[in-house]
C-alpha cells in the first residue's frame, strides 16, 4: 500500500508546486508589461531634454513690448512657443507663437531667437465650438502701457516624429524679481 500512495503524493505535490510557480510568474509578467510602454517614449521623456535660457528681457521704450532674447540649450529643436504674461492690472493671459526661430523651421539646440510680446495687449482665448483657442502673439494689440510685468512664462513645443508635443514642466519663467524685465532697452 505504501508503494501505491507514494508517487500519488509525489504527482500531486509537483503538480501543486508547478501551477504555484506558474501563478507567480504570470503575475509578475503582468506587473512588468505594465510598466512598459509599447508605443514609445512619451512627451515627459522628450521634454526632460528641452529648456531655454534667457540672454535678455527688456521693456521697449514704446512701452508696448517686452523684448526677449533666448537660446535654445537643450537637445532638441523647439518648434514653438506658448507664452503666458501677467501685469499689475491684467492676470496671467497667454498667446500662441507659432514659429520659434529665425523661421519656421524652428530653433535648433544652441540657437538663438528674439521675439516680443505685447505688455497689455488682450490675449484672452478665443473661444471656439470645440476647445479654446489661443491668439497668436502677433496678432495681440500693441497698446501703450505703464503696467508693470509681474510674470512672463515661455513654454517650448518640440516635434518627435511629425508628432508636435508640448512641454509645460520645463516652462522658462521670468518674473519681476528680475530687474531687467520692467527696464527700458
Amino acid at each position: 500500500m505504501k508503494k501505491g500512495i507514494s508517487p500519488l503524493i509525489s504527482w500531486i505535490l509537483l503538480f501543486g508546486f508547478a501551477v504555484s510557480m506558474g501563478t507567480g510568474i504570470s503575475i509578475w509578467i503582468i506587473n512588468e508589461m505594465e510598466t512598459i510602454n509599447i508605443g514609445g517614449p512619451g512627451p515627459e521623456t522628450y521634454c526632460k531634454d528641452v529648456r531655454l535660457s534667457i540672454n535678455e528681457v527688456c521693456r521697449a521704450a514704446d512701452n508696448k513690448t517686452i523684448n526677449f532674447n533666448v537660446t535654445n540649450t537643450g537637445n532638441f529643436k523647439i518648434w514653438r512657443y506658448t507664452v503666458g504674461r501677467e501685469t499689475t492690472t491684467i492676470p496671467e493671459q497667454w498667446c500662441l507663437d507659432l514659429y520659434a526661430g529665425p523661421s519656421t523651421q524652428g530653433l535648433e539646440p544652441g540657437l538663438s531667437d528674439q521675439f516680443n510680446l505685447s505688455i497689455a495687449g488682450d490675449m484672452s482665448p478665443i473661444i471656439g465650438t470645440d476647445s479654446m483657442i489661443y491668439k497668436e502673439c502677433y496678432d495681440v494689440d500693441l497698446n501703450i502701457s505703464s503696467d508693470v510685468v509681474n510674470k512672463v512664462n515661455i513654454i517650448s513645443w518640440i516635434k518627435i516624429d511629425d508628432e508636435v508635443m508640448y512641454c509645460p514642466d520645463q516652462k522658462l519663467e521670468i518674473t519681476s524679481s528680475n530687474p531687467d524685465l520692467n527696464t527700458a532697452c
